[in-house]
């Protein structure tokens, strides 16, 4: 019912953010598919607002809809190119299909936006191990480190690199 009544497409985007709203909820509940219809409706009714494409295409991915979901992000990317959630989300999906070229540009691409961008920075340590660069993976351990002193899994990986 509530999702037959998200129609209005309007500047401030209120049900397009209602929409959104909602399918992040039934996603923090383990429910994809369900979100996935309201991120869906987020993206139609505000096609222009990044945020809600990436939790699609995220949403899209669970779901093993892959294909659409490296399209969504590639909208995002082709809006704004410097976009770092996007180019680390397909960077991730890249790794976990084998892809290691194309991983290595999008994560890299991330990266350029924000040099300190945690997640793009632990998908490098695992582009490094599947490269088997442990040096790469330590250097990269090693700026998460800098940042943030305090991330236990960081800390972890580094020692065991290490020892």
């Amino acid at each position: 019912k509530i999702y037959q009544a998200l129609t209005e497409q309007d500047y401030i985007n209120r049900d397009a953010w209602t929409s959104y709203r909602v399918g992040e909820g039934l996603y923090r509940e383990s429910n994809p598919g369900a979100a996935l219809r309201f991120y869906e409706k987020a993206v139609n009714l505000a096609p222009y607002v990044p945020d809600f494409r990436v939790k699609y295409a995220g949403a899209l991915f669970t779901e093993g809809q892959a294909e659409e979901g490296v399209r969504q992000l590639q909208k995002v990317i082709q809006e704004q190119p410097d976009h770092k959630v996007a180019h680390n989300n397909l960077g991730y999906h890249y790794l976990r299909s084998g892809n290691l070229e194309m991983a290595a540009y999008h994560l890299k691409q991330a990266l350029q936006s924000d040099p300190d961008y945690e997640l793009a920075l632990f998908n490098k340590v695992t582009l490094a191990m599947m490269q088997n660069d442990q040096q790469a993976a330590i250097l990269n351990l090693s700026k998460i480190l800098k940042h943030n002193p305090d991330n236990s899994k960081a800390r972890e990986a580094l020692q065991q690199l290490t020892h």
